[in-house]
């Protein structure tokens, strides 16, 4: 919950964009509906008062509209029900003793009547708001034991219980906001992620606001304009590469007819290298191309049999790890990535170390280390396209590749989820680095090894 709140308010991100806006119209909407509230509207107990003192006025009517020498036990029994602090006679009560001129509290209630004389208790002899009033038509309407009007809510709790009713709607209106508004988006970004151009992929949904739509429409298009230049750049390549074997198996009929030796020995290996040239484009169409279901392998074990076989060779190759270590991968792929890379590093360099270990943050880490020249840093990215070599620090010699291995190697792994990077060795030679996901606990151990 708390990961999703700070996410929400991050305001690089669309969702916290919009919780911001939501959170910010709402709160300064609402501190306007307060502060007019607040300045325009009386207190409620002003409005209390200004209600009671409007009845005593309709009551004042009342009993001085009675007609002269009627009685007053009706009127006082109309009262009783509804205020019982309010009596009707016709004598005045004994603390009525001296009439008061210019109440301004009474000013309301007498409503400018000038047939009524008033008298206050005396605060000796009680509560100070009873009155009396007598009229000219003898009647007398006494107000003793007024109900006090009790203060309303101070304002900070009135503010509390506003902002209480405040932020659950907030909290709804910027939920709703951030998951069903960035849906479109997120769904839009997790397929930008996940595209593959050797895989199928179902059509992103367009629904969501009109610009998402378009975006998601667009989007469609653009992968399947990728995919099918891909298809046609594909079947380009591998048209090309089987019709030139045509005319290099000819020429290299037609070598056997050259007299001279040397002329032909040249020749020769220059249609060895050709024949080689092609059989890595294939190679690397076909590895882009084929896409096998992942399955649990142990690299350790792919690590230790490709270290035996460049020993075998009298090649210095050692592996440092565990003996035993399974990730999702392809057994065939996962043991030529080793052996290029071996076989890559062993030309140029006196040692090789393979070494395999958990990463820090989850996953595996393979490393092929040597100590050779290694590869400027300026020239790392490069060198991993294809037909790119260094040739200022590994000049071209016989029996080498055409820049295909990294390219290939990069390419069997990014198909088994994994990332390759270099980096420098110390004090000097190169470190590839393998990436790799790390098998769900739930997986058993490997179905090929």
């Amino acid at each position: 919950m708390m990961a999703w709140l700070v996410s929400a308010l991050n305001p690089r991100r669309i969702a916290g964009q919009i919780t911001l806006l939501v959170i910010a119209s709402v709160v300064l909407s609402q501190i306007l509906i307060s502060v007019a509230f607040f300045l325009l509207l009386p207190p409620p107990r002003e409005m209390d008062r200004e209600r009671r003192d409007a009845e005593l006025a309709l009551v004042v009517d009342i009993v001085g509209d009675v007609a002269k020498g009627a009685p007053s036990a009706p009127a006082s029994e109309l009262l009783a029900g509804r205020y019982p602090w309010l009596a009707v006679s016709t004598e005045l009560p004994s603390w009525a003793t001296v009439a008061v001129t210019n109440d301004a509290a009474a000013a309301p209630i007498l409503s400018s009547r000038d047939d009524v004389t008033m008298y206050r208790r005396d605060k000796q002899t009680g509560p100070r708001s009873d009155f009396a009033l007598r009229f000219d038509n003898g009647m007398v309407l006494v107000a003793s034991g007024l109900p006090d009007i009790p203060p309303g809510p101070p304002v900070g709790a009135r503010l509390v219980v506003m902002f209480g009713f405040l932020a659950p709607m907030l909290a709804v209106m910027t939920f709703w906001a951030v998951t069903v508004l960035t849906a479109p988006l997120r769904r839009f970004t997790e397929a930008a992620e996940s595209f593959d151009v050797n895989r199928e992929h179902k059509p992103l949904r367009e629904q969501g606001p009109d610009e998402i739509r378009r975006a998601a429409k667009a989007f469609n298009s653009m992968r399947d304009r990728i995919k099918e230049l891909i298809d046609e750049r594909t079947q380009m390549l591998l048209a090309v590469s089987h019709d030139l074997r045509t005319p290099i198996t000819r020429l290299r009929l037609r070598t056997a007819f050259i007299a001279d030796e040397t002329a032909r020995a040249q020749m020769e290996r220059d249609l060895d290298q050709m024949n080689a040239m092609l059989r890595s484009a294939l190679s690397l169409i076909r590895d882009e191309r084929n896409d096998p279901a992942l399955s649990p392998i142990d690299v350790a074990s792919i690590s230790q049999t490709v270290t035996d076989e460049f020993v075998e060779l009298g090649h210095a190759v050692s592996y440092e790890g565990p003996d035993r270590l399974v990730c999702p991968g392809r057994f065939d792929d996962m043991h030529r990535v080793l052996t290029n890379l071996v076989d890559n590093a062993v030309r140029y360099a006196g040692s090789v170390v393979i070494r395999l270990r958990y990463g820090d943050n989850g996953g595996i880490v393979l490393t092929v280390e040597d100590d050779g020249p290694g590869i400027p840093e300026a020239c790392r990215e490069t060198v991993l396209k294809p037909f790119v070599r260094v040739e200022d620090e590994r000049p071209m010699r016989p029996g080498q590749g055409f820049g295909l291995g990294l390219s290939i190697v990069r390419s069997l792994v990014r198909a088994q989820g994994g990332r390759l990077s270099l980096h420098d060795n110390t004090p000097h030679g190169l470190v590839v680095r393998i990436d790799l996901p790390q098998l769900p606990a739930h997986s058993s151990g490997p179905g090929n090894s």
